[in-house]
């Protein structure tokens, strides 16, 4: 990336993902350091990705935006994806969501300004809180 800007890779992350899954995508959560202690060329881009379903479509569409966008910025981008049903009301959430998303969803009531992108149809105020 030449020059840090937050906004400019948060709207690169959010247009790349919505065009490549559309209605599929539900939400973006910015995870791990970014932006509050980022380091340009060192730290990388997490992020919590929501989808509605999870098929091996949806996996090769992400796959194919992350190769890009990693291209593009020259900065790693660490991904976690859940479904909708996991991001709302996960069923077993102590052995289904592994660390880092337990920490995304903890982060994410505290910093609700995480989120980059979340579908209309959604309701922040009922997504799953391990707190």
């Amino acid at each position: 990336m030449n020059g840090f800007d937050s906004n400019k890779i948060k709207l690169s992350i959010s247009d790349a993902l919505l065009d490549a899954l559309q209605e599929n995508l539900a939400a973006i959560i910015l995870a791990g350091s970014f932006p509050d202690s980022f380091k340009e060329g060192w730290s990388d881009v997490d992020l919590l990705i929501v989808v509605h379903k999870m098929d091996l479509d949806t996996k090769l569409k992400l796959t194919h935006v992350i190769v890009k966008l990693e291209h593009n910025t020259k900065t790693h981008h660490g991904i976690n994806v859940i479904t909708e049903e996991e991001f709302l009301t996960p069923k077993s959430p102590e052995t289904l969501l592994e660390g880092k998303t337990l920490q995304a969803l903890i982060d994410l009531k505290k910093y609700p300004e995480r989120v980059i992108y979340i579908h209309k149809t959604i309701n922040p105020e009922k997504v799953y809180s391990p707190c």
